[in-house]
């Protein structure tokens, strides 16, 4: 994962905040 990458799975996680991964590695 590059950064833009990782910055296009943070912005995914935000629309989806039931998403399991938001309680885990998306909580930096």
């Amino acid at each position: 994962m590059s950064g833009p990458d990782l910055l296009t799975r943070s912005t995914h996680l935000m629309s989806q905040p039931n998403s399991p991964s938001r309680s885990g590695k998306a909580r930096l």
